[in-house]
């Protein structure tokens, strides 16, 4: 798991173009979910997704063109393998995964450290279907 701080702009390129996502809070922190495959030429079956066991202001996914969507699902066909939590609460969040053939880096009944201005990384190691 890696965590970094985010700079005071690093997130409203995503923010500004998603009408249905809330500006950054810089009280709170961030947390992004990576679905590894390990292969170039995976794409998304749009069924995986992800939650937090905390509230967030919204996620966002990439779509095909890559342009980020308000969603907590991958979309179909994209091969970008990222889901976003955007001003989720300081403190520990656990993740939930439902992704067939994917498995989150920590154990379900560990928790994930959230900062306030910081990315917390988390990453999901799945097999090609």
């Amino acid at each position: 798991m890696e965590t970094g701080l985010v700079p005071g702009n690093a997130l409203d390129f995503i923010t500004s173009s998603l009408s249905a996502l809330p500006a950054r809070d810089a009280t709170k922190g961030h947390v992004i979910v990576e679905f590894d495959v390990s292969a170039s030429d995976w794409t998304a079956a749009g069924t995986e997704q992800a939650s937090l066991s905390a509230a967030s202001g919204g996620a966002f996914v990439f779509d095909a063109e890559g342009d980020a969507v308000a969603a907590s699902t991958l979309v179909q066909g994209s091969d970008e393998g990222t889901i976003g939590f955007l001003n989720v609460a300081p403190g520990t969040v656990k993740l939930t995964i439902d992704a067939p053939g994917c498995t989150a880096q920590l154990p379900s009944d560990q928790a994930y450290p959230v900062r306030a201005a910081t990315l917390t990384f988390i990453r999901v190691m799945c097999t090609l279907r």
